[in-house]
């Protein structure tokens, strides 16, 4: 079994600077333990309130300027556009006024402190892109999320084709990633796929086809399988779920957290071979049996084993010998509704509370004989909304010691 180290790599967020997908993004603060995105230092982004929960308690989200990188991609856009100018001009041609967006077509703007002096100029050169402020950025384009209100007058920016701008950040995205030991990740689905050894040649049939298949890298495999068990119990309505469920299950079950993640690496890790296969059901196959092995099975066995020590010690608590008020009702029921009334002997009251004391350390040694199990349980439980039903069988719990949380 090949080893996994106790470090865990941080996501690094692209095309975009904002997330756009809010489930994905809970469901990823579930996983990673950071992410990082790519900011320029002059530019000042508008979260949303989900992401901004996330990093004013947990630090989730980081930003780095894209530093070097700017111009370790550059040589290979010069080369693209000296080799296939004719080629993208076709599909990407940028000859629109910005006062005048007539022509219908998909566009995305850059921050021209991501480009290189020398791209952006051959960009402009060969009519695939131009050069705009921010006030031509906020008329033409029409999205605010790229332009905060704050955000500098004096900026500029480089408005071209999407899809051209797809791969420009995903190539810069490469090179950051790799320089930084970083996992790309994304929440779009039509994103370009963060390939490793972007060439020019490689650049320009991602744009002028669709990308082929590829083979996913052990990375990728991590964070599928990472997002599939978690998909075990997260709810549909995640959505609806207050992100501060959320920040709760990360501070509460940390080292769960961490166990989660290392599994989670480890079978990425034996299942490095799958990283050849061509056919995107076949991995996703061959994936999920991983899953329900790995995670759905563990998950299910310590469920039971707790469900098991739980009607135990409710038994034994019912049991315990206590002497009741005439018309008090059964000592069970006294217990389950939260109020013992120890009023015969201290030795009955000591049996109850060193029965509690035990189960509590067998629950203890339960969970924590499978933490990454553990992570799943107790997400999947503080995520459920709770009906009466479970809320008294959750008192139940309480009151008998056997409480998971």
């Amino acid at each position: 079994m090949t080893g996994v180290s106790a470090y865990r790599r941080h996501g690094l967020y692209h095309p975009y600077v904002h997330v756009r997908d809010e489930r994905w993004l809970k469901v990823a603060a579930l996983y990673w333990p950071k992410i990082v995105r790519i900011v320029p230092g002059d530019y000042h982004p508008r979260d949303s309130d989900t992401a901004r929960v996330l990093i004013d308690e947990l630090g989730f989200i980081d930003r780095q300027p894209p530093g070097p990188s700017v111009h370790a991609v550059a040589p290979r856009f010069l080369e693209l556009l000296e080799n296939h100018r004719w080629e993208l001009l076709g599909p990407f041609n940028f000859n629109i006024d910005l006062g005048d967006p007539s022509e219908e077509r998909t566009l995305a703007a850059v921050r021209a402190s991501q480009i290189d002096p020398a791209v952006a100029i051959k960009l402009m050169k060969c009519q695939l892109a131009a050069r705009a402020s921010k006030d031509d950025i906020e008329r033409f384009l029409g999205y605010a999320r790229t332009t905060p209100r704050y955000d500098s007058k004096d900026a500029q920016w480089m408005v071209m084709d999407e899809r051209l701008a797809s791969v420009y950040t995903s190539v810069l995205a490469e090179d950051f990633a790799t320089a930084n030991r970083l996992q790309p990740i994304t929440d779009q689905l039509g994103a370009y796929t963060v390939a490793n050894n972007w060439t020019s040649d490689r650049i320009a049939a991602a744009l002028l086809d669709e990308p082929g298949p590829h083979a996913a890298t052990t990375g990728e495999l991590a964070e599928t399988l990472g997002f599939l068990a978690l998909n075990l119990v997260v709810p549909d309505r995640l959505d609806d779920i207050p992100v501060s469920k959320i920040v709760e299950i990360r501070k509460r079950y940390g080292q769960e957290f961490l166990a989660f993640g290392q599994a989670v690496d480890q079978a990425a890790a034996d299942l490095a071979e799958l990283a050849g296969i061509r056919d995107q059901p076949m991995l996703d196959g061959y994936l999920k049996d991983e899953v329900a092995n790995r995670f759905a099975q563990p998950m299910d066995d310590l469920r039971r084993r707790l469900q098991g020590l739980k009607v135990d010690a409710a038994t034994m608590a019912i049991n315990v010998k206590t002497v009741l008020p005439a018309g008090a009702g059964l000592v069970g029921g006294a217990l389950l509704a939260g109020h013992p009334l120890i009023a015969g002997t201290s030795a009955a009251a000591l049996g109850l509370m060193t029965m509690r004391r035990g189960v509590r350390q067998q629950r203890d040694a339960t969970l924590q004989s499978a933490p990454a199990a553990s992570f799943l349980l107790h997400t999947q439980e503080r995520l459920e909304a709770r009906g009466l039903l479970a809320q008294t069988l959750r008192r139940i719990q309480q009151i008998t010691g056997t409480d998971a949380g």
